[in-house]
């Protein structure tokens, strides 16, 4: 199937001294017709100078095959092809108006189809420069005007113009930022649960464990309560509550209660001078009925227990408060009363 292709082209010469080659730069960037870029693919080239128009006689022709890079872009030198017709060096650039066809073949082969035709305008006279300098076939610049050659160059989007006709497209992912402009290419960084986000697209997931905790607030990781429920043991902080199952430990408070009270009932701190380290001990701890009695050298006392549950518990209770009383001290206050249990 025949397929139409958009062809930009830039032309440049080589400097030109008496041993110039002659031949001159040829670049072109090449499309199909809907704009996409023909890119990596080898392509068969026919370039063709006519004397006059396009209508007029073949000077020279040759035929190139060149391969399009990544964008597209080809550069190829006329004049260092195959030679089908004539020569460069029998070209007078200096008496005729010359025009440039171009043709292709996209597979590589040749059938080729026109793609442009254009007269070569300044850049390529200057292989007239090999002739001129020495007065022959011309005559040399004596008009004594430096900027008369000079063209303005501007610039349209991707494209690159010289004043007097020529225009090359800027590759788009090559292209140089020059707007002196510092700002116009930052970007916004914003943040949304786990992700952050550019202005201009992109973003990145955060890591959701074994991240740094970099918010510098050293109070959102604190807990904020304790309770106890039940048996349970609440923790809660800005995550949320954890639950400990405390039933394996569980007693009867009010056993412990009172062990503590009959405890507590004990003066402290006092000096035994009666030189008798076993007058002051209790003899017998009993429980008979809901009674709870302690003996000691001054007699017993009673505790009645009926509003604690009846158990095996107040027994071991019992066991444990005699337990606590410690054994060999010595009574150095000669007083063998004051040590006594008053009540219990």
């Amino acid at each position: 199937m025949k397929r139409i292709l958009s062809l930009v082209v830039l032309l440049s010469s080589l400097s030109v001294l008496a041993q110039s080659p002659q031949k001159f730069n040829y670049q072109a960037v090449v499309r199909n017709a809907d704009g996409t870029l023909i890119t990596n693919q080898s392509v068969n080239f026919r370039m063709s100078i006519y004397i006059g128009s396009s209508a007029g006689t073949i000077k020279y022709q040759e035929t190139q095959v060149a391969t399009t890079n990544k964008y597209g872009l080809v550069a190829l030198s006329i004049g260092s092809g195959i030679i089908v017709s004539g020569s460069m060096s029998s070209i007078n650039w200096g008496n005729d108006a010359h025009v440039l066809r171009v043709e292709i073949d996209p597979t590589g082969g040749n059938s080729f189809n026109i793609l442009s035709t254009s007269e070569l305008n300044s850049v390529p006279y200057a292989l007239y420069a090999l002739s001129s300098g020495n007065g022959s076939g011309g005559g040399s610049d004596n008009d004594a005007d430096s900027t008369n050659e000079i063209q303005t160059i501007s610039v349209s989007n991707d494209t690159v113009f010289l004043s007097k006709g020529g225009f090359a497209v800027i590759p788009p992912s090559s292209a140089v930022t020059n707007d002196n402009d510092s700002t116009n290419e930052l970007q916004t960084i914003t943040i949304s649960t786990d992700t952050l986000f550019l202005s201009d697209g992109g973003f990145a997931v955060l890591p959701s464990v074994g991240g740094t905790n970099n918010d510098n607030d050293s109070t959102n990781e604190l807990n904020t309560a304790v309770a106890l429920v039940g048996t349970d043991l609440n923790v809660t902080d800005a995550d949320g509550t954890l639950t400990a199952d405390l039933s394996s430990l569980e007693e009867s408070q009010a056993i412990i209660d009172t062990a503590a009270a009959i405890r507590a009932d004990f003066p402290a701190g006092l000096i035994n001078n009666d030189n008798d380290s076993t007058n002051e001990l209790n003899t017998a701890v009993a429980l008979v009925g809901t009674d709870l009695n302690v003996t000691d050298a001054d007699g017993t006392l009673t505790a009645n227990l009926s509003s604690l549950e009846e158990s095996q518990a107040i027994i071991d209770s019992a066991a444990a408060i005699r337990a606590d009383f410690p054994a060999g001290l010595i009574n150095n206050d000669n007083d063998s009363t004051n040590e006594l249990n008053t009540a219990v």
